[in-house]
């Protein structure tokens, strides 16, 4: 059986009364569930990474941009941030490499955004990134706790503007394969909790996961709205 960090709460005796201490320690668990949350969270890893690039194709290739939340991808990449700063303080090289790998994701996205406005943004874009890099810089101050807490507040909220875009203006732009890759990713990583016996760190995921699901049903509509104007377009050219 391998060996793992296991959290252990003590209650000492002492003439001043009882104290409550906790403390982490290495014991033995079973290997099932600890190669089955391995295997889940190098997958979920490897979803969060790839997933960014279908909406970087999607952009490129037929240049629309009006349904996709810069405002979503802003704040993924914030909350790459948060996590890739938090992995720094606390010396965890994976948390570091897939953040900075889904930043570059998030960065691709937001520049091919960019490169289709008529009307470029460039300095509200820099005040936006500056603003976002002075509310990690505040908030690592304050410890590892502080930047969890703000990854996670982010995690829950990052896609709600996409989803509110896609229900009130259309899906024009938006990548179906990037969204269902973002619902497979929510499952496993809630699979994944489970399976450490921790349900708890899955709870941003119970939202993340039906967001997905919805944005990706809305995509897809869309995409079969537009199909038939499609083949009358090219119909029509051929005559």
């Amino acid at each position: 059986m391998p060996l793992v960090p296991v959290r252990v709460r003590a209650v000492l005796q002492g003439s001043g009364g009882e104290t409550a201490v906790t403390f982490q320690e290495k014991r033995c668990v079973p290997w099932a569930p600890f190669v089955i949350a391995s295997v889940l969270g190098v997958i979920g890893t490897v979803l969060g990474i790839v997933r960014a690039w279908p909406q970087v194709r999607e952009v490129a290739v037929h240049r629309q941009t009006a349904g996709v939340s810069v405002q979503t991808w802003a704040l993924t990449l914030l909350n790459n941030a948060s996590w890739l700063t938090l992995g720094v303080i606390i010396g965890a090289v994976p948390i570091v490499v897939s953040n900075l790998l889904s930043a570059v994701g998030s960065v691709a996205v937001l520049a091919a955004v960019q490169r289709q406005l008529r009307q470029k943004r460039l300095a509200r874009s820099a005040a936006a990134a500056v603003a976002g890099a002075a509310l990690v810089g505040l908030t690592s101050l304050a410890g590892p706790t502080a930047l969890t807490v703000l990854a996670t507040g982010l995690a829950i909220s990052m896609f709600m503007p996409q989803l509110f875009l896609v229900l009130r203006s259309g899906a024009a732009g938006v990548s179906a394969m990037t969204w269902l890759v973002s619902a497979i990713s929510a499952g496993v990583w809630i699979l994944y909790a489970f399976a450490l016996g921790r349900p708890s760190i899955a709870a941003c995921q119970v939202v993340i996961m039906p967001a997905s699901l919805v944005i990706t049903h809305r995509v897809r509509r869309h995409q079969a709205f537009r199909a038939p104007d499609c083949g009358q377009g090219r119909v029509a050219t051929s005559r």
